[in-house]
């Protein structure tokens, strides 16, 4: 005598719902679209590459800077006093 086991499923997705306030949906939201402007952004810079990245002008307009240098103008120098002692 040879045993079986037969099961089977009417419905293969099960349904459910769930009510969301209004504050996780805007994240939910901004989280999506930060997203797929992140995958846009990365398409772009893939699609569009710099034709003379190592030029003067480029070199100089990708200069980057601490923005605390312009926020606190008083702390520019601190640090460095100890340093050159």
């Amino acid at each position: 005598m040879i045993g079986a086991l037969l099961l089977t499923i009417d419905e293969p997705l099960v349904t459910v719902t769930q009510k969301q306030g209004t504050l996780p949906q805007m994240l939910t939201l901004l989280g999506e679209t930060g997203g797929y402007w992140a995958l846009v952004g990365a398409i772009f810079a893939l699609v569009f590459v710099k034709k003379h990245p190592e030029s003067d002008v480029a070199v100089i307009y990708e200069a980057r800077t601490l923005v605390t240098d312009k926020l606190f103008p008083y702390l520019q120098g601190k640090g460095m006093e100890k340093e050159s002692e």
